[in-house]
């Protein structure tokens, strides 16, 4: 596995073949039901994910609230700044890429910790 770092200089941690990082969403469509999108990478500010198909909510310039970025047992409470959809990167369908802030400070200590140790296998 290997890094690459985006125009802010931050390491982007691949995680597209972890079956474990997902990011989930609230769906539009079902009020009450969850839907969850495969993590192709992260960084301290950043998060890029796949969808099968155009997914309606999923789209450019839309804040979503109340997502969780899980990865293994870590889960991060967080709202994603949508920037960009593309059917670019390697992945089977499109490519979705924004920011993700994590809303409370444990949330914060989380992604910092999730991003250590990402950082510290790839360096093993």
């Amino acid at each position: 596995m290997s890094t690459t770092t985006t125009r802010l200089r931050d390491p982007r941690y691949p995680l597209m073949h972890d079956a474990t990082a997902l990011i989930e969403v609230d769906d539009v469509d079902r009020p009450g039901e969850r839907q969850a999108f495969q993590v192709l990478d992260v960084s301290v500010s950043g998060i890029s994910f796949g969808i099968p198909h155009a997914v309606n909510g999923i789209e450019p310039d839309r804040t979503i609230t109340g997502a969780m970025l899980r990865v293994g047992s870590c889960a991060i409470r967080g709202h994603l700044v949508l920037r960009h959809i593309s059917g670019e990167g390697g992945w089977q369908g499109l490519v979705c890429g924004g920011l993700f802030y994590p809303d409370e400070y444990e949330d914060q200590e989380r992604l910092m910790s999730l991003l250590a140790g990402l950082g510290a296998a790839l360096r093993s």
